[in-house]
């Protein structure tokens, strides 16, 4: 028998007063869930109403695809394609969207109650389950009767549809390892590689999850229970939860404080391992190192997937900072330094100097900027028309032109590429000898084998220094009401924190330096927030800021490594 299902909403009710034409509030609860996202209702109960909400919902909580069209943008889900209008105004920092016709035509429901949306999106019956198989793939196809909201959490996919005992066993049969609650379909994916993927088909409505055979048999072959193994955490090393009140507001707070003079106690920033581009879940970033916490890093642009801000990792810059933005700097056994970090290099040759205006860096200006091997194996023009020169061993060995840069330049370990962009002149010619001086203020960064940047910069010495415009932060940035993340210093102690609201969207920049100092925090930094708010203790991914799983490009991980004493073994990452 197919699984019950709730009953359905009653008819839309508009909750304020009648007449009113806009209604908006901070929280969507999606077939029982409830996710702080905000929402904008326009217009009286008809054919010309629209709801409004964020493109993340689509992404994250359905598994659609939002891409731009000729005419604006279009989901793409199950085989469906839609125009959608964005919003106007917007709404929140992120893309918005009316999703009124999407509801209309797929017969979803939706209710306004307080600040709350009630959506409901009727899940579809799964009418089939087949394995295709080739030498090389394999497909495990789900055919649908409609498209099957599906996301991925921790790993693993879950696809809220009905189904008949009959179609379970048949997974069995197959050898899919899953595990079933009334509703909702979960598979483990956690084994699964960078060359396997989710697709979404049409005629039928098909989820296919495309396999390399060797994933597939891993699957097979863990089941629900596989994965690695977590080495278990020094006995001081804990996940606390408490409410704290500002005001008539109230956050629900996570923390875990470090006491980085242990040495069994490591801390590093967290990237992928194929350079500075791409971007990945926190947890999945976190496995990469054997990381038994995470919290998530900088900033990044998420179309380019670069980093936007200071990553430096065993004394080298991955990625340099940017603005003069907030940053922490930290090595083995001593208190990390905090403030706003600005790097000037400038490059001296036979024809006078010139600044590099950035290192290793996803934000893009006009002038000169540098890239070494550790931005990746090859620099990719960013803008139109760059020219660039290489340098090795202090000489100036290639000049390459627009047409030549455009495919991509090598860059090794011994090499570094100067480029120029928006017409920015290079003043060097080959064979040029030439010397790079480079500078950090605060200086004491530059003694720092790890930094990560972020920001704004929110406690220093005990006090409030809250200053995002000196930061460059927008002015909608600094208004913002968010889920937040922090790294800080206090009690002789690192502090990893991430905020979130209760009943409310989250804190403002304000209000989270307010709760750091209420905490007794004597440095605090802002790091990303929002949808990238993540927390991964032990892991498990225990924070999701708005209660889906982001991508992020970077992280801050903490790696335990027991005495041998304790557990006769130690890890290491090769």
């Amino acid at each position: 028998m197919p699984a019950a299902l709730p009953l359905p909403l009653p008819p839309f009710q508009e909750t304020q007063k009648p007449g009113s034409a806009l209604i908006t509030g901070d929280a969507i609860v999606l077939n029982g869930a409830e996710l702080q996202f905000p929402w904008r209702l326009e217009g009286e109960s008809g054919s010309g109403q629209r709801l409004v909400v964020p493109v993340e919902i689509l992404t994250h909580r359905l598994g659609a695809r939002v891409n731009p069209g000729a005419d604006g943008l279009q989901l793409a889900w199950f085989g469906h394609v839609s125009p959608l209008q964005q919003a106007d105004p917007p709404l929140g920092s992120g893309p918005a969207v009316d999703i009124a016709p999407l509801a209309e035509r797929f017969r979803w429901q939706f209710r306004a109650v307080g600040s709350r949306l009630n959506l409901r999106i009727p899940p579809p019956r799964l009418v089939n389950v087949r394995l295709a198989q080739s030498a090389e793939r394999v497909r495990i196809v789900l055919d649908f009767l409609g498209p099957a909201p599906f996301r991925v959490e921790d790993r693993s996919l879950l696809v809220e549809m009905r189904s008949r005992e009959a179609h379970l066993r048949e997974m069995e049969t197959l050898g899919i390892p899953h595990q079933w609650t009334p509703g909702l379909l979960k598979l483990h994916t956690t084994v699964l590689s960078a060359n396997s993927r989710i697709l979404t088909l049409g005629g039928p409505e098909r989820l296919v999850l495309d396999l390399s055979y060797e994933d597939f048999l891993a699957l097979r072959v863990l089941g629900p229970t596989g994965g690695q193994a977590v080495l278990p955490p020094l006995k001081q090393f804990r996940l606390n939860t408490r409410v704290l009140t500002l005001g008539s507001r109230r956050f629900r707070l996570h923390s875990v404080a470090l006491d980085l003079t242990n040495p069994s106690v490591t801390m590093l920033p967290l990237t992928g391992s194929d350079g500075m581009d791409g971007l990945d879940s926190l947890q999945a970033l976190a496995n990469a190192w054997q990381a038994d916490l995470a919290i998530n890093g900088g900033y990044f642009h998420r179309t380019r997937k670069l980093p936007l801000g200071a990553i430096k990792r065993q004394g080298h810059w991955l990625s340099g900072p940017i603005l003069g933005r907030g940053a922490i700097g930290w090595g083995s056994g001593e208190r990390p330094a905090f403030g706003r970090l600005a790097m000037k290099e400038t490059v001296t040759g036979p024809r006078g100097s010139f600044p590099v205006s950035h290192l290793n860096s996803g934000y893009v200006q006009k002038g000169v900027a540098r890239y070494t091997h550790h931005w990746g194996s090859h620099y990719r023009p960013l803008t139109q028309g760059e020219t660039g020169f290489l340098v090795r061993d202090n000489r100036v060995v290639r000049h390459f032109a627009a047409f030549q840069l455009k495919g991509g330049v090598a860059l090794a370990p011994e090499s570094w590429l100067l480029v120029a962009r928006s017409g920015a002149s290079l003043p060097l010619q080959l064979g040029d000898p030439v010397v790079l001086d480079q500078r950090l203020t605060p200086g004491v960064f530059a003694r720092q084998p790890h930094v990560l940047g972020a920001g704004p910069l929110l406690l220093q010495g005990g006090r409030p220094v809250l200053n995002a415009a000196l930061e460059r932060f927008s002015t909608q940035f600094q208004r913002e009401k968010a889920p937040r993340s922090m790294v800080a210093w206090g009690q002789g102690q690192l502090w990893l924190l991430t905020v979130q609201g209760l009943g409310n969207s989250g804190p403002t920049l304000q209000e989270a330096t307010r709760l750091a100092r209420q905490l007794g925090m004597e440095d605090a930094l802002n790091l990303d927030g929002g949808s990238s708010t993540t927390l991964v203790f032990r892991g498990v991914t225990t924070v999701r800021g708005r209660g889906v799983d982001s991508r992020v490009h970077n992280g801050l991980g903490v790696v335990v490594r027991e005495p041998p004493g304790e557990n006769g073994s130690q890890r290491s990452r090769n």
